[in-house]
């Protein structure tokens, strides 16, 4: 699912997978400030890092005596975000822990990433 916001000057498009800015569109003059998401040079447009940045050493940290395999980056990337509210300037997204989640992150969690727009800025 895609929402789109906008106000007198700028329209922002976020997907429900990974919560990622797609778009930031200025109206008045047409520029999109936002990568293309080429996958031949990096898929990724304005993704969403937890619950870590970067990478870990040797892809797995341990929790208790069990190996647990992280993506560079995290996981909120990859995965499909529930809406929370949406308006026509703001939009709520909400992950939570899933079967999925726990193979590599084993606690429970709610991330919530809230997109605003005011005036000419993205919030």
């Amino acid at each position: 699912m895609e929402i789109t916001l906008t106000n007198h000057k700028f329209q922002a498009t976020i997907s429900s997978y990974g919560a990622q800015l797609l778009s930031f569109k200025n109206l008045s003059t047409g520029v999109e400030h936002i990568w293309n998401g080429n996958p031949g040079v990096w898929k990724f447009r304005a993704p969403i890092l937890f619950p870590i940045v970067g990478r870990l050493k040797d892809g797995y940290y341990l929790w208790q005596g069990q190996e647990y395999p992280l993506p560079n980056h995290g996981f909120a990337r990859d995965f499909e975000h529930t809406l929370v509210e949406s308006s026509s300037d703001r939009v709520l997204w909400r992950l939570t822990e899933t079967e999925d989640t726990l193979k590599i992150f084993p606690w429970p969690f709610v991330f919530e990433t809230e997109y605003r727009l005011e005036d000419s800025t993205l919030v």
